[in-house]
């Protein structure tokens, strides 16, 4: 199995049609917290008209654009393509999950929102790219179960290659998540069992 393909924790799963990376498009595309990107504003011009225009549109729009860019670079440059992984289905996991952790009313909340949080002396304070990461590795409700004592796993459990698509940006600062998720992921060595040890769900507050 590739490295690319591999998940945080391998799953117990009866025989599977799909590929792994339309497993990732699947699970994020029925996560309640993709749904609630709907009551996320999004700003558009005030003379528009009547225009439904919100973060899950804008979502949709993303993944279908990423998906659209990476069959064309499929077909046109094969070679490359296959070299790199590129999966288009890995694609529109990524642009779906892309702004999950972001709040409402922009940029502009995020950075208050960090303000409030470091306020509380909590030094990671609050990044929108980190928190899309604690929402698909952590806190978002999955339908996966462990392979080695078949408790749920935590998350969406997505594929590494999947999960390096929303999280990319680096923000002004990395998260402890973020920075386990790069060396852990890059390294090609068994992660889940260190990863699982630095983001154990009983260990948090």
């Amino acid at each position: 199995m590739n490295v690319g393909d591999e998940r945080f924790r391998r799953e117990k799963r009866k025989r599977e049609y799909r590929t792994e990376f339309q497993i990732d498009r699947d699970r994020v595309l029925y996560s309640p917290h993709l749904a609630r990107l709907a009551e996320v504003t999004q700003v558009r011009a005030s003379g528009e008209g009547f225009l439904v225009h919100n973060r899950l549109t804008h979502s949709l729009k993303v993944a279908q654009l990423a998906r659209r860019i990476a069959e064309k670079l499929v077909k046109v440059q094969e070679d490359l393509s296959g070299h790199l992984g590129l999966d288009p289905d890995a694609a529109e996991a990524a642009g779906l999950a892309h702004d999950m952790g972001h709040p409402p009313f922009g940029h502009i909340a995020e950075k208050e929102l960090d303000s409030l949080v470091r306020d509380r002396r909590v030094s990671d304070g609050y990044e929108g790219n980190a928190q899309t990461f604690r929402i698909v590795a952590r806190l978002s409700v999955g339908d996966s179960s462990s392979q080695e004592n078949d408790v749920d796993v935590p998350g969406l459990n997505l594929t590494a290659r999947t999960i390096h698509g929303p999280s990319k940006i680096r923000g002004r600062k990395e998260s402890g998540a973020f920075t386990i998720l790069r060396t852990e992921y890059s390294s090609g060595r068994n992660r889940s069992e260190a990863w699982h040890q630095n983001n154990d769900p009983s260990k948090q507050r």
